[in-house]
């Protein structure tokens, strides 16, 4: 039954499940207005067509929340509820969140200000969930991301395998190679600032960044083999792709030569 339906009715008719639509189908339900915010519902009608309860949900946990928080005060024997201490731990609902987990009154590490965090292993004696306020957190996250990567806790050397097999390496903001992990060249996440190993070796060795049209072939086809030895700059030319079985140029004595 709709709420308009519901509001059309009076506060003490009463209805069976079935005309409804509650379960049990043939129990007997009463429309109670809540005594705090007077909205109309259908209760369940037992013991001579006394409904099972008086308050809506919300009401009955607001009304519990302050019996509770009274009984709580009634018992306390230090401090203050509405001036708290640092290191004072208060149920959730009393310092104004939802829920009812213990709350650690907390000094952020960085500009000491206080305010209320969630309490962790409390079995275990307790700790803060965070030991910054949100300002604070939000300024480290972002000087740890300007950092580099190798700051992120999920970091494991910054070495590692793309999709097709070559090795991808990390470097930072103030390499003088920097500018080639920038140019997102086939497929290298150019946010990162991953490089393919090889052309990062293949730089190193010449002294300079590399162009986008030189390509660095690994002479005995393993890609993961990035020895320099191993390592044959080509220059691409504009009537192919580069892959195996292309014709390439030769950047020092300009001869043409058939990729493997």
């Amino acid at each position: 039954m709709s709420m308009q339906a519901v509001a059309e009715l009076r506060v003490g008719e009463i209805k069976s499940g079935a005309e409804i639509g509650k379960l049990p189908s043939d129990g007997r339900f009463g429309l109670v207005a809540c005594p705090d915010c007077n909205k109309p519902r259908w209760v369940r009608l037992e013991n001579g067509n006394h409904p099972t309860h008086h308050r809506c949900p919300t009401c009955a946990q607001n009304d519990l929340m302050k019996r509770t928080l009274a009984i709580e005060r009634a018992n306390w024997d230090g401090g203050s509820i509405e001036a708290p201490q640092i290191g004072d731990i208060r149920r959730a609902y009393e310092v104004g969140w939802k829920g009812n987990q213990k709350m650690l009154y907390h000094g952020c590490v960085d500009c000491g200000r206080p305010s209320w965090v969630t309490l962790k292993d409390v079995k275990k004696g307790g700790r803060p969930a965070t030991l910054r306020c949100c300002s604070c957190s939000s300024r480290k996250q972002l000087s740890l991301v300007l950092q580099g990567a190798h700051y992120n806790y999920n970091w494991k050397g910054g070495r590692l395998l793309d999709s097709r097999g070559y090795v991808i390496v990390y470097i930072t903001t103030d390499s003088p190679y920097f500018s080639m992990a920038c140019a997102r060249h086939r497929g290298v996440n150019s946010v990162t600032g991953y490089i393919l190993e090889h052309r990062l070796i293949m730089a190193q060795e010449l002294g300079r960044c590399l162009q986008a049209n030189e390509l660095v072939h690994h002479k005995n086809g393993i890609k993961t083999d990035n020895r320099p030895e191993n390592l044959q700059l080509v220059v691409r030319d504009g009537h192919n792709n580069g892959f195996h079985g292309s014709v390439m140029v030769c950047p020092h004595c300009q001869k043409e030569f058939v990729i493997p």
